[in-house]
């Protein structure tokens, strides 16, 4: 549980390290073989100041003139979320110019070219597969969704990152991802700073700060910090606004209601809850294993609350899109922004549609299940993470893991800051207490590894259960057969 004193800390912590992070930002480049790079700036005193231990994590970062080398980077796309690795021109645009910036000083620094090719939804794999089939190294790295990794790891496609130079253990990597992707000791994908898509995949709940006022409710801000954001306390809230507007006796669009969502969010509130389908065992690989009481227990507080189609507005999956700059809207979205639901429970990356709402919005965790548990964020499995095909020699492994390293480090650095800082608290959100907020959800992001693992059945028959209200249990042993087959082909694929 987050009590205040330690989430008081933390903020100042937090504030201490972006100072930090913006100092570094502005320090003079220290000049290496291959460029320069930032090092801990001299406060004239004699004695290391926060902004030189930040910086320190720069100071091991390796640099190289690597002759002109293009390289090229395959990418997804997405209909609500930033994809782009790389930017034509400057525009005045801040995302845009954060990666054009990235990308130039990485460019000098190192002498390549970066490249970005697009794939269409679902071109990756067979892209990738004929690539792979033919022993051409034409992409240095690659990106497909979460969803999606396990196939290339499985078809050996991949190339283990604990075996390559990457610094995996620095902040431009996130851990959480590391933790939900390695099998054993080895690691085929990751995720972090370089694609923003990790942040934007992250699931959330808005909120209508007029429709709190309005109806004298508790704030969500200091329930989070009190660590009392329980499922429970959203299903008062929930309840507490909900109404029949045109009193016709049915609840329709033009009625008001408690959330807008759809079929996902049992996922994020499962994971939001800190619990999972599919577990690891000791050896840190992943096994079938019965569902447990408190998964179960979810479920049906999920379907209670949040399927209850009187106080919840109900809508399917938006539309996949097909190119980087869509951005879709859904009926959910709209029902939100016209300021007729309480709470909206979607993807982070949506938040630049709410930017024209006239009623003042914030942004919260998913709330979790039970109080004494931490906030835990389910990152979509649609997000992209990054591989490395298989095809790559030890010389094009080298310059991968410096090249991406470098870019890391200049994400963190900068396009973080971009993002965090400028695009979500400068044009998105509009208090102070949804960038705190922030800090709460991104700090413990997690995946659904049952997708992971390309067990969709287990996945599906969990969502039907808890949306339908029906036997978990029962549906869970239907699939039970497969799922394992299916698992033991992918552990035998991997060696395991």
């Amino acid at each position: 549980m987050v009590c205040m004193e330690e989430y008081s800390m933390k903020k100042q912590i937090s504030i201490l390290l972006l100072c930090a992070m913006l100092l570094a930002g502005c320090a003079a480049e220290r000049q290496t073989d291959g460029g320069g790079d930032t090092g801990p700036a001299d406060n004239g005193t004699g004695t290391e100041s926060v902004a030189d231990t930040e910086a320190s994590v720069y100071d091991d970062l390796v640099t190289e003139d690597f002759g002109g080398y293009t390289f090229h980077m395959l990418n997804g796309v997405s209909n609500y979320a930033y994809v782009l690795l790389t930017a034509e021109e400057l525009t005045g645009e801040t995302i845009n110019d954060a990666v054009y910036n990235r990308n130039s000083l990485v460019a000098d620094r190192l002498n390549v070219n970066l490249e970005e090719y697009i794939a269409d939804w679902g071109e990756t794999t067979p892209t990738v597969d004929a690539l792979i089939l033919a022993g051409d190294n034409a992409y240095d790295i690659f990106f497909d969704e979460s969803q999606f990794s396990m196939q290339y790891v499985a078809k050996g496609s991949t190339t283990d990152l604990r075996t390559t130079e990457m610094q995996l253990d620095k902040p431009w990597w996130d851990a959480g991802s590391i933790e939900t992707l390695s099998l054993g000791d080895r690691l085929y994908t990751v995720n972090g700073d370089l694609h923003l898509m990790y942040g934007e995949s992250a699931w959330v709940f808005y909120v209508n700060k007029q429709m709190l006022a309005d109806h004298n409710l508790d704030s969500p801000y200091t329930l989070v910090q009190e660590g009392t954001w329980t499922m429970d306390k959203a299903g008062e809230m929930i309840r507490a606004v909900a109404m029949d507007v045109n009193g016709d006796g049915k609840m329709t669009t033009d009625d008001r209601f408690g959330l807008a969502t759809h079929g996902d969010v049992s996922l994020a509130l499962l994971i939001g809850s800190g619990q999972s389908l599919l577990t690891k065992n000791a050896d840190n690989m992943p096994q079938w294993s019965p569902l447990s009481e408190e998964v179960y227990n979810i479920s049906a507080k999920t379907h209670e609350i949040f399927f209850d189609t009187k106080v919840v507005f109900m809508d399917g999956m938006t539309p996949k899109g097909k190119n980087t700059a869509a951005v879709v809207n859904s009926p959910i979205i709209d029902h939100f922004s016209a300021g007729n639901s309480l709470f909206l429970c979607e993807v982070l990356g949506h938040a630049k549609i709410l930017r024209g709402m006239d009623n003042d919005f914030g942004i919260l965790p998913v709330p979790k299940y039970a109080e004494g548990a931490d906030y835990t964020t389910f990152v979509a499995r649609s997000a992209q993470v990054l591989m490395i095909p298989v095809t790559a020699g030890p010389e094009a492994l080298h310059r991968t893991a410096v090249i991406l390293d470098n870019l890391g480090a200049e994400s963190f650095r900068t396009v973080r800051q971009a993002y965090y800082d400028v695009q979500l608290n400068g044009k998105t959100i509009r208090d102070e207490e949804s960038r705190d907020m922030l800090e709460v959800i991104f700090a413990n992001r997690r995946y659904e590894m049952a997708y992971l693992f390309g067990l969709n059945d287990l996945g599906a028959a969990y969502l039907t259960a808890t949306r339908n209200g029906s036997d978990l249990s029962s549906a869970v042993a239907k699939i039970e057969d497969k799922c394992k087959a299916a698992l033991a082909d992918t552990l035998s694929a991997l060696g395991e």
